[in-house]
């Protein structure tokens, strides 16, 4: 089974997609989008498992994490992620039913995706991150959060945030990965993958953008984008998997009234799984348990035939 990567230069933000197509009886299309400090690369054990259960997976590197997107996304608020992430989607995917899968940052814009158009949407399915109506509720529920996102407010520090991490080939960037996700032994190789990632030109302070424009209560757009975040209507079966060790997200935040059909009129749900923060790396077979009997329901119950 060979993944692919495949570069897109037809649209606004050029980017490259690894993809790997189904073994076996196709079913429906995986997108997958990642987060933070992070890269497309480590979907890859979860893309060899669902492509054996019959999915075509795609995963684009998002916007930022290329030297070329980096230097052609304008801006980084939510909705300009979003509408981005659309557009690679249309551009290669077109009119196919797809299940969205979010790690991390990949979470929100996935749901902000779903809130403005749920064309061809089959479901959601979150990675480590609650769902996002009630990020601000919860720093005032839960003060432990606040200690877990003191990285954000030292992101903020704009200039001098970027030389500090890039001391020592990123060793903070390092230390939060073993930060969030305490008991896994991360193998070397996913520490070099990191390096290779932010070592690229522009990459390292558009991805510090994220943060700054997430921040941003002020400006026209960080207002619109507060309200919208607040009241995303997520149409479609939503399933959220976190980490029992996660030291990113406090456990608290994945709590039943998270999950209520105001935002949530499709059904949404969650499950604790093994491991921390970077679940699609530490617990891939785990997340292909759940993932499958979910969409595998939902299939079921469409009533257009799915086609290669």
């Amino acid at each position: 089974m060979e993944i692919i990567k495949k570069e897109l230069n037809n649209v606004s933000v050029p980017t490259s997609v690894l993809t790997i197509k189904a073994q076996g009886n196709y079913k429906a299309t995986v997108v997958c989008l990642h987060g933070f400090p992070d890269s497309n690369l480590s979907y890859i054990p979860l893309m060899h498992l669902l492509s054996t259960a019959g999915y075509d997976v795609w995963a684009p590197a998002m916007p930022g994490y290329e030297t070329a997107s980096a230097s052609a996304q304008p801006d980084y608020y939510l909705t300009d992620l979003a509408a981005t992430v659309q557009e690679w989607i249309d551009h290669d995917l077109g009119a196919k039913q797809i299940h969205l899968v979010g790690h991390d940052w990949g979470s929100p814009i996935a749901s902000i995706m779903v809130a403005q158009n749920s064309n061809h949407v089959l479901s959601l399915i979150s990675l480590a991150i609650p769902p996002l109506q009630y990020a601000r509720e919860a720093f005032i529920k839960f003060p432990e959060q606040l200690w877990y996102s003191r990285y954000m407010a030292f992101f903020q520090l704009r200039g001098i945030a970027e030389i500090i991490i890039k001391r020592n080939n990123f060793k903070y960037l390092k230390q939060l990965w073993q930060r969030w996700s305490p008991t896994w032994e991360i193998p070397d190789d996913y520490l070099v993958q990191l390096e290779s990632t932010f070592v690229q030109p522009l990459v390292l302070k558009a991805t510090l953008q994220y943060y700054r424009c997430m921040l941003d209560a002020f400006s026209h757009k960080g207002k619109k984008v507060g309200v919208l975040t607040d009241h995303a209507i997520i149409n479609v079966p939503s399933l959220f998997l976190s980490g029992k060790d996660d030291k990113c997200m406090s456990q608290r935040h994945f709590s039943p009234w998270n999950y209520n059909t105001t935002h949530y009129p499709a059904g949404a749900s969650h499950q604790f799984i093994n491991g921390g923060h970077f679940c699609p790396l530490e617990a891939s077979s785990e997340i292909t348990e759940h993932c499958l009997p979910f969409w595998q329901a939902i299939e079921h119950q469409h009533l257009t035939p799915f086609k290669a």
